[in-house]
């Protein structure tokens, strides 16, 4: 995990090296971009963080390809990134296939998506949803977070689970008298049933559904 002021510096070299190559002044170049002499100079030196909202006004001030938003904040193949306050960048995998259970973390991520600060704790894994069991809840390719650390069965609510023959799948969970039901959105899946004598204490419940990104 890199710091926010690791963060910071970097944005300010970036923002010195397009103010160098447009040879203009600190004064010139804030002006630019509608910033008190002050309040450029800080971002510029690293003294204060550059928010998203202003990184983008500032590719559009400056003309700049809209992929240069993506390059800015691409900064670091770590886990996570703060960004500023209200923002993280975190990794985002996909779910494992059918074998022995392996914690999603150890595979390689697949993608990286900005996240508000309040859906991240250090017990949540981002993975991308891929199929169409849970439609129209939750859509294929939409982002989901999973609480590793909240893997109590509550009957009703939706879990990400391990399937030997399967491997890891989003399910809404229902407790039975012998057995657990796990029930898909889609109808056009079947219930599968499994009696609490099969199911492994330990690596069943991969953790708790928390919330949702997707377009819809």
């Amino acid at each position: 995990m890199e710091n926010k002021n690791t963060y910071n510096k970097f944005i300010g070299n970036k923002l010195k090296k397009i103010r160098d190559e447009k040879r203009l002044t600190i004064e010139e170049f804030s002006t630019l971009l509608d910033e008190t002499k002050e309040t450029y100079y800080n971002y510029e030196n690293g003294a204060r963080g550059l928010p998203i909202y202003k990184l983008e006004k500032y590719v559009k001030k400056l003309n700049l390809p809209a992929k240069t938003i993506l390059e800015l904040l691409n900064i670091t193949s770590n886990n996570l990134i703060h960004l500023d306050e209200k923002f993280l960048k975190a990794d985002v995998y996909s779910f494992a296939g059918a074998g022995n259970f392996i914690d999603l973390t150890e595979y390689q991520p697949i993608d990286s998506i900005i996240i508000p600060a309040m859906f991240y704790s250090d017990s949540i894994v981002l993975v991308k949803i891929s199929g169409h069991s849970m439609e129209p809840l939750i859509y294929d390719g939409a982002i989901i977070g999973i609480d590793k650390n909240d893997r109590q069965f509550i009957s009703g609510e939706i879990y990400a689970v391990w399937l030997p023959y399967e491997g890891a799948v989003i399910k809404r969970l229902y407790v039975m008298k012998d057995n657990i039901i796990l029930r898909s959105e889609n109808k056009n899946f079947p219930d599968i049933s499994i009696p609490f004598k099969d199911i492994e204490s330990d690596g069943f419940i991969i953790g708790r559904l928390k919330w949702v990104i997707q377009k819809f």
